[in-house]
């Protein structure tokens, strides 16, 4: 087997006694980190565009519909991980 070539009899055996850990906690960190990062960079557009009186414009709506998707995919995939 590929696997056993590629490691030694003690990292096989570490790796195997972990086969059942889960990456759950990790995963629900990185999620929560980029949500919050997008969500606080597309506020911060929204605000200079009007605090500019640019006006929001079509790319903006675009922008909340990609960050509602977002929220509703990780919303998914967190459930997934419970």
């Amino acid at each position: 087997m590929v696997l056993e070539d590629s490691f030694s009899p003690e990292e096989l055996a570490d790796l195997r006694s972990r086969q059942h850990e889960t990456r759950n906690p990790m995963l629900l960190a990185v999620l929560t980190t980029m949500l919050v990062l997008t969500t606080l960079t597309t506020a911060l557009r929204l605000y200079a565009r009007k605090h500019r009186k640019a006006g929001i414009q079509l790319d903006d709506y675009c922008i909340v519909l990609a960050l509602v998707s977002l929220h509703r995919h990780c919303d998914l995939q967190s459930n997934r991980t419970d």
